[in-house]
């Protein structure tokens, strides 16, 4: 890492800093990464990218702000760490090309427009319309909540999961591309791709570039897909309560549309997996990155080193252990059984002789589950090989630098 003094000169990525009420964040502009930094901070990086020297900035800040420990060579050296310094005294540490540059949307492209229309307009008052439907409905008739019998409507359990696949991944289509309508709107990227919560295989939409948009306009984007949630779970069941007697197969299909759609609604509830809801906690509270702020206060906390960390963080803390602790008790005692009951099912079709359809029903029942669980360990593995590549990287760089 290249030596900082105070004749130190440097020159920072193309960063932009989002103000409000609450907090500040500043956006590397081509690595598409977000920061939340203090006022004395971003005045520090305003000061650089005016081209003030390190002894100047820091004698203005201290000024400015008489309470704080003010230390521009321990600040260039965090900002180094970051990535956020192209260059050192002319040294070049970071290319910085147009090609990186994330092109900006048109504003009058379709996602927008519908985005605008589903998610910007007095429409968006169906959305809380349904929410108070569904409760009703459950209050007042509750026949009309789903059982897990409703899992199982044929006899080959090969159909049974191509089903549930059929459903459960369009529905979820349908959450994520909320997410990615309601971005649109306020014209912010939006990708998706899978991942996972702790053991559950997800689709998700990446729209973290919504920081940089005021705390208020971000609570759409976050909730849009249990919005979503909440009219469809309305229109499966206004559409089994007005019509009880269609065909049993299709009655079955809109009850495990329900029974799946409760459950996205409850899952959105386990704040302590980074949900929908997650991110909303994070807005209201004012506190970002909390969940990676409750961790540092968790270290030191147990490592005996105890700081001052705001209120919200520490109430926090104790729905994050309760959740994990949840979730430990649901893989043993749900999770766990409910697949070994899968596999016994398998292998009592796999007794049939090959000829008969139950065998290969139950072949191809193991081989679909399979995939699932590779799916499952593939997103594992990316992110354990994420997080080496990103050590090793950081530590190439440190060597790199300070040779």
């Amino acid at each position: 890492m290249p030596q900082i003094t105070y004749e130190t000169r440097v020159v920072l990525v193309p960063l932009t800093i989002h103000e409000n009420k609450r907090n500040i964040i500043v956006e590397d502009v081509y690595a598409r990464e977000y920061y939340e930094m203090s006022s004395a901070s971003v005045d520090a990086i305003r000061a650089l990218q005016a081209g003030m020297p390190l002894h100047e900035i820091e004698v203005q800040l201290k000024e400015r702000y008489p309470d704080e420990e003010i230390d521009m060579i321990e600040f260039v050296s965090a900002l180094l760490e970051l990535d956020l310094i192209a260059e050192v005294d002319g040294r070049t540490l970071r290319e910085i090309s147009d090609e990186e540059a994330v092109p900006a949307h048109n504003p009058d492209s379709w996602p927008n427009r519908l985005g605008r229309f589903l998610f910007r307009t007095p429409f968006i008052l169906v959305y809380f319309a349904a929410i108070g439907c569904w409760i009703t409905l459950f209050i007042t008739r509750p026949d009309l909540l789903p059982e897990l019998h409703t899992m199982h409507m044929v006899e080959s359990m090969t159909v049974n999961v191509i089903i549930w696949a059929g459903v459960s991944l369009g529905l979820l289509a349908m959450h994520e591309f909320s997410h990615f309508l309601a971005a649109r709107s306020f014209d912010v990227s939006a990708s998706y791709g899978f991942g996972h919560r702790l053991y559950f295989l997800v689709l998700e939409t990446d729209i973290s570039e919504v920081w940089k948009l005021p705390p208020r306009k971000r609570i759409i984007p976050y909730i849009a897909g249990m919005l979503n949630d909440s009219v469809m779970l309305s229109l499966t069941l206004i559409i089994r309560m007005i019509y009880p007697e269609m065909n049993d197969l299709l009655y079955e299909i809109l009850e495990l549309a329900s029974l799946y759609l409760c459950v996205m609604l409850v899952f959105q509830t386990f704040v302590f997996m980074k949900t929908d809801l997650y991110y909303v906690l994070e807005t209201a509270l004012g506190a970002l990155n909390l969940k990676e702020r409750t961790h540092e206060w968790m270290k030191g906390l147990f490592g005996r080193r105890r700081g001052k960390e705001v209120t919200a963080v520490k109430v926090y803390t104790f729905f994050y252990l309760a959740g994990l602790a949840f979730s430990v008790r649901l893989f043993f005692n749900v999770m766990i059984p409910q697949f070994l009951h899968f596999l016994e099912h398998g292998r009592d079709y796999l007794s049939y002789p090959v000829t008969d359809y139950y065998f290969w029903d139950g072949v191809l029942f193991l081989l679909l589950n399979g995939a699932t669980l590779v799916l499952l360990f593939n997103s594992w593995m990316r992110k354990l090989l994420t997080i080496y590549y990103e050590r090793t990287e950081r530590m190439q760089k440190q060597t790199a630098q300070s040779s």
